[in-house]
């Protein structure tokens, strides 16, 4: 269960969801074949795999190091002019 500041602070900074790629793999083999007559052949057979990768959000980290950056801005802000009125 989350709490109210995870909460919060997941609709400031938005749900982590990595970038899905998909990629396309290809894989060649030649094959030597050789008939009763002795005739020789080469097959080439392609075979093509398809993979989903999933690769890390970098827009999502550099908001979070953005926010957190202001956010230790604005209370060292706030903790300045506490101390400069008291």
């Amino acid at each position: 269960m989350k709490t109210e500041l995870q909460v919060a602070i997941e609709e400031i900074i938005g749900e982590y969801e990595p970038i899905e790629r998909e990629v396309t793999n290809y894989h060649v083999e030649n094959l030597l074949t050789i008939d009763a007559s002795g005739n020789q052949e080469i097959q080439t057979v392609i075979t093509e795999y398809q993979t989903t990768e999933a690769i890390f959000n970098w827009t999502w980290a550099a908001g979070v190091l953005l926010f957190t950056i202001v956010l230790y801005s604005l209370l060292r802000c706030i903790g300045g002019v506490l101390k400069w009125k008291l």
